[in-house]
């Protein structure tokens, strides 16, 4: 990652042995958990954060800022602009200015407008890895945050009022409130003893960024086909953030094609209703599947980003599910400190998973509900999905619920 300044950095100026007390831990310094330190540090400097993180940010393996793409709402620009990140990010970012949904073999196509809304844009495309960059140099400007890394939680120790960290450097600390956004994968949860339900969709997705012979002109288009749905993003430079839904099986050929391969098959796949595809770059794949936390607080714990939550792409609101949890939590620790009350304690916990409880069952049963409605091949269901995108497209009324949602305008925080 290139024009980031590099973490804080303390253990060479601490005693071995000795435990360190701070008031907020992050498990995990990927875009979730370095977005809610620097939330958290503008809005309360005199709490001390530490983030534990196993990948240097600005190491090529860190899987949370390369080069792949993220969809950023409405709603999410106006808090990446209360942190003060919107002013650098605004030149690198792409409008979605229109939005196309079709079904392949069926006539049904729906169209989203940002004019339609009186809207600039629906929401905005954004190369994860400059949201990386801007991120750690804001960061740097924070006496209060401190970096561990490379390092992990390799155990944790409850007490009525705080918890004891042990890390894989053998260091301790001590804190209030342990914040864990280390991803799906999560080993923090897991140490826990947080369980969490998968429930596997059959499905893996290929990542990857095209070009395209023409402008884009700040379109998107998802379209749903037989073996999957393909999602095509704008990017700058006449290029576009694929993801190409397949199952399992597909994947391991796909990866073994040829770039020229890859791009003829797309275009077969997809169409031309995007242009002609000219070139793609490197290509990602993982699978798919929703990932539920049995609970997303314990104690003196709470989980943001995808440790409490891990959902199909196919709505482009990962990333932006997250960042609510990253405004949640920041809005109630700056409340609980003015009442001077305990940040890790039972009521401001509760507080939290209350107000994050209602806007992801909404974010998961649309994204769930899309993802079984356009993978089935029943003839009724294809029917009853043509009637609808049609419907959708006649009657403007009707796109208000799904466009708001997309928007990040119908969540429990900074509804609009």
């Amino acid at each position: 990652m290139t024009d980031t300044q590099p973490p804080q950095m303390l253990e060479a100026l601490e005693a071995p042995d000795k435990v360190k007390t701070v008031d907020i831990v992050i498990a995990g310094g990927g875009l979730v958990g370095a977005s809610q330190a620097l939330a958290i540090a503008q809005s309360n400097p005199q709490l001390s954060i530490e983030i534990i993180e196993a990948v240097p940010p600005a190491s090529d393996n860190q899987p949370s800022f390369d080069s792949r793409a993220i969809a950023v709402a409405n709603g999410s620009k106006d808090l990446l602009a209360s942190y003060g990140l919107w002013s650098a990010l605004q030149h690198k970012v792409e409008p979605i200015v229109d939005i196309q949904v079709s079904d392949r073999g069926h006539i049904g196509k729906s169209y989203l407008s940002a004019q339609q809304f009186n809207l600039s844009a629906l929401g905005f495309v954004l190369e994860v890895r400059h949201l990386g960059a801007i991120l750690m140099n804001k960061l740097a400007a924070f006496a209060n945050v401190q970096w561990r890394c490379p390092d992990k939680i390799s155990a944790i120790t409850e007490h009525a009022e705080h918890l004891t960290l042990t890390l894989d450097s053998k260091k301790q600390l001590q804190t209030k409130l342990l914040l864990v956004a280390d991803g799906g994968q999560s080993t923090t949860r897991q140490l826990l003893n947080i369980d969490n339900k998968v429930t596997d969709y059959h499905q893996a997705a290929v990542i990857s960024n095209v070009s395209i012979d023409d402008a884009h002109q700040g379109r998107a288009f998802e379209r749903f086909t037989e073996s999957g749905p393909i999602a095509l993003l704008p990017l700058s430079e006449n290029r576009f953030s694929l993801v190409w839904c397949v199952p399992p099986s597909e994947v391991e050929p796909m990866m073994a094609w040829s770039d020229q391969q890859f791009v003829d098959q797309l275009q077969s796949a997809f169409g031309y209703r995007a242009g002609r595809l000219v070139k793609s770059g490197k290509r990602f794949s993982y699978p798919l599947a929703l990932t539920l936390a049995d609970s997303i607080v314990g104690h003196r714990v709470a989980l943001v980003g995808n440790a409490s939550h891990t959902i199909h792409p196919i709505a482009g609101q990962g990333f932006n599910l997250g960042l609510r949890d990253v405004e949640a939590m920041r809005a109630i620790i700056q409340q609980t400190v003015a009442d001077g009350q305990d940040i890790g304690g039972f009521a401001a916990l509760r507080q939290f998973q209350q107000a994050r409880t209602q806007d992801l069952h909404h974010v998961v049963t649309m994204t769930d509900s899309l993802v079984r409605l356009f993978s089935q091949s029943n003839r009724a269901l294809a029917l009853g999905r043509t009637m609808g995108l049609l419907t959708m497209q006649l009657f403007d009324d009707l796109k208000q619920p799904l466009a708001f949602q997309a928007m990040g305008f119908n969540a429990a925080l900074g509804a609009k």
